[in-house]
C-alpha cells in the first residue's frame, strides 16, 4: 500500500477578513468527539449485518474487511490511538462515506462520522494514499483540487463563460462555482449548466478566484482546513462581486461539506450558500424527461430533508429509491486512487454499480444529478462494454427542455 506524507504549505489562498484559517483547535475538537463518539457505537453495535446491503463497496466485492463494521473497528482503533493494521487503512481508505449504512443501522450509528475522522488522523501520521495528497496538494497550491496549474482551468472557465454570454469576474446576484470536474475532464457539463442559466435569464456570474467550493478536498481528501479556505474564499469572492447566493456546483462532496460546517458550528456568514437543486426547487422550476429514470443514490438525495432533488424533474426512480440508496460508489475519494489495491476493487465498485443500475434503467437514459456519479457511471460503462449507453447531467436534461420550449 502506498502512502507519503502529506506536507505542503498553503501558498495561494488568502482570507480578508477575520478568521483566515480554521481553528485547529475545532479540528482536534471534531477528532476528539468521533473518537468518543466510536468507542459508544463499538459497543453499541449488535453486528447485524443490515449496514452491508446498503453499502455499494461491500455489495460489489463481499469483502468483510471492507464492511461498514469493519470500518467502524477500525476507526475506533485509529481514533483511539490503538495499533492498526494494513486491512484497517484500506477498510477506512475504500469507504465511499456516503451515510447509506446509517439509513439502514437500527442505532443509526453515523459511519461515515467516524470513518473520516480516523482518516484525518491518519493523514496527520502520513498514512495518505498518493491520489489523495494530490487533491491536498493541488487545492492548497492552486485553489483547485485537481490540479497544481490554475492557468488551465482558469482559462477553459473564461472561455466558456464567454461563450454562453457570461461575463467572468463581474457583479451579479449569484456566484456559480464549478466542480473540479467541470473545469478539467467535462467541460460540456460547465457548459450546459452556465447555458441553462443564461436561458433561465438568471444573473449569474463566475470568477477566476473561485474555481472550487473545497468539498472533494475537504471530505474526500479529508484536508478539511483547506475545504475550509476554498469555501470561504469563494464566499468572500461572492461579497466582492455584491453576489447575494453563492450556488454550489453538481457535486455532492460540496453539500456535504457545507453540512458538516454546520454541524461543527462554523458560520461563513455574507452571501447565502446553496446547491443547485435546492435553488431550482425553491423558484419552482421542474424539468420532465420521458423514457429516462433519475439517479438517486446520491448526496442530493439522501442527505437533503426537502427531497429538492425530486422536486426539480419527472423522471422514473431506480428501484433503491432515497433515503435507503447506495452510493454510485466513486465518492469518498475512491474515484481519486489509481494505486493498488484500490484501483482494482475501484474498477469492481464501478462496473457493478452500473450493471445493477442497468437492471432498474431498462433501456431508459440516466439521469445524474452529480458529476462524480457522471464520472463513475461513465467509467463503470466502459469496464461492462457498454461506453454508449444513454446518460447525461441533470442541467443538460434541463437545458433541453428550456430550449425546445423557447422555440416557435
Amino acid at each position: 500500500m502506498h502512502v507519503r506524507r502529506n506536507i505542503v504549505k498553503f501558498s495561494f489562498l488568502r482570507c480578508n477578513n477575520g478568521l483566515s484559517r480554521m481553528d485547529k483547535q475545532l479540528v482536534n475538537d471534531y477528532v476528539n468527539s468521533a473518537a468518543s463518539y466510536a468507542r459508544e457505537a463499538t459497543r453499541v453495535c449488535s453486528r447485524c449485518g443490515l449496514c452491508l446491503s446498503a453499502c455499494t463497496v461491500y455489495m460489489s466485492t463481499r469483502d468483510p474487511r471492507l464492511s461498514p463494521m469493519s470500518r467502524l473497528r477500525a476507526a475506533a482503533k485509529v481514533l483511539n490511538g490503538g495499533s492498526f493494521t494494513d486491512d484497517d487503512v484500506l477498510a477506512l481508505y475504500t469507504c465511499n462515506q456516503c451515510g447509506a449504512c446509517t439509513q439502514v443501522c437500527p442505532y443509526a450509528i453515523e459511519v461515515l462520522r467516524v470513518v473520516h475522522a480516523a482518516r484525518i488522523v491518519l493523514a496527520s501520521k502520513g498514512v495518505y494514499p498518493e491520489g489523495l495528497r494530490k487533491v491536498s496538494e493541488s487545492a492548497r497550491r492552486a485553489g483547485h483540487s485537481f490540479t497544481p496549474n490554475r492557468e488551465e482551468p482558469v482559462k477553459l472557465l473564461v472561455e466558456i463563460a464567454r461563450e454562453v454570454g457570461i461575463k467572468p469576474d463581474e457583479s451579479a446576484d449569484i456566484l456559480y462555482v464549478p466542480s473540479p470536474f467541470e473545469t478539467t475532464v467535462y467541460p460540456h457539463v460547465l457548459r450546459d449548466t452556465l447555458l441553462l442559466f443564461k436561458k433561465l435569464g438568471l444573473s449569474v456570474t463566475v470568477s477566476t478566484r473561485a474555481l472550487d467550493s473545497g468539498g472533494n478536498v475537504a471530505i474526500d481528501a479529508n484536508d478539511l482546513e483547506a475545504g475550509f479556505m476554498l469555501l470561504k474564499a469563494c464566499v468572500e469572492e461572492a461579497e466582492r462581486l455584491g453576489a447575494r447566493t453563492v450556488l454550489l456546483s453538481q457535486c455532492g462532496a460540496d453539500t456535504k461539506l457545507v453540512i458538516l460546517l454546520y454541524k461543527l458550528g462554523v458560520r461563513l456568514g455574507g452571501p447565502r450558500v446553496a446547491n443547485i437543486y435546492e435553488f431550482f426547487a425553491e423558484r419552482g422550476f421542474r424539468a420532465t424527461c420521458t423514457n429516462c429514470i433519475l439517479f438517486t443514490s446520491c448526496t442530493f438525495a439522501r442527505l437533503d430533508p426537502k427531497r429538492s432533488l425530486e422536486k426539480t424533474i419527472v423522471a422514473r426512480k431506480p428501484r433503491d429509491k432515497p433515503p435507503y440508496t447506495m452510493c454510485c460508489g466513486g465518492a469518498g475519494g475512491l474515484n481519486f486512487l489509481h494505486e493498488e489495491p484500490f484501483a482494482s476493487i475501484r474498477k469492481r465498485v464501478y462496473r457493478w454499480r452500473f450493471e445493477r443500475l442497468l437492471k432498474s434503467a431498462k433501456g431508459a437514459t440516466i439521469v445524474l444529478p452529480c458529476v462524480k456519479c457522471y464520472s463513475v457511471l461513465r467509467h463503470g460503462a466502459l469496464l461492462a462494454k457498454k461506453p454508449t449507453y444513454p446518460m447525461k447531467m441533470y442541467t443538460s436534461v434541463a437545458l433541453e427542455e428550456v430550449s425546445s420550449a423557447s422555440q416557435p
